[in-house]
């Protein structure tokens, strides 16, 4: 194999790397923005003015501590 033929190999390897780098970022994100979209799901299915939010667990989650 030739010098250039070793110098094109090893540039297709490197963008090999770069492409695989850039997949797992993006692997990354959508796993993240996943995680989101859960946290959402759970917080819309709260029901609203019932107590029953974050607020309204820690304050009955306190009163259980303290009886």
């Amino acid at each position: 194999m030739s010098t250039d033929q070793h110098r094109v190999s090893a540039d297709q390897h490197r963008v090999s790397a770069d492409q695989h780098r850039v997949s797992a970022d993006q692997h990354r994100v959508s796993a993240d923005q996943h995680r989101v979209s859960a946290d959402q799901h759970r917080v819309s299915a709260v029901p609203r003015g019932t107590g029953a939010g974050v607020a309204g667990r820690t304050a009955r989650l306190g009163r259980e501590d303290v009886a």
